[in-house]
């Protein structure tokens, strides 16, 4: 199991590369995770040196390994937003921070029985249903 920093690393990445369509700059990377250019250096080498991301020119890329636990990850983190707001009533943008935190420590398992939970279950009166027909759940 990776570090969740190094797994907000991978997520983040995937993100700046439309799901793994193009590179990420150090620059993107830092600016995405709110950090400066010399720690997103120090983890972005460290992820090369794994075998997560390599390079490309001037920026880097996932390679399968990476991009792997990248999808796992943002998968993770769609499902648990999905619950918190739908289902909770949470705001979207504190169930995206509690998702965040959350991500990292729950198994694939359990991701996948809250997903065929949510999607089996009714919406509760009033709900949008925000996350029902579109990929969010799933």
């Amino acid at each position: 199991m990776l570090p969740s920093t190094f797994e907000d690393y991978l997520e983040a990445i995937l993100t700046i590369t439309d799901n793994g369509g193009r590179t990420a700059t150090l620059e993107e990377i830092a600016a995405a995770l709110g950090t400066g250019k010399e720690v997103a250096g120090m983890t972005v080498a460290s992820l090369i040196e794994e075998g997560y991301l390599e390079r490309a020119a001037a920026a880097v890329r996932l390679t399968e390994k990476g991009r792997s636990v990248a999808s796992r990850v943002a998968r993770k983190h769609r499902v648990l937003q999905c619950f918190l707001t739908e289902m909770l009533g949470v705001d979207a943008e504190a169930a995206s921070k509690e998702a965040c935190t959350l991500e990292h420590g729950i198994s694939d398992e359990t991701i996948e029985r809250l997903s065929s939970y949510m999607n089996g279950a009714q919406s509760s009166p009033g709900r949008l249903g925000r996350c029902r027909g579109r990929d969010t759940c799933t």
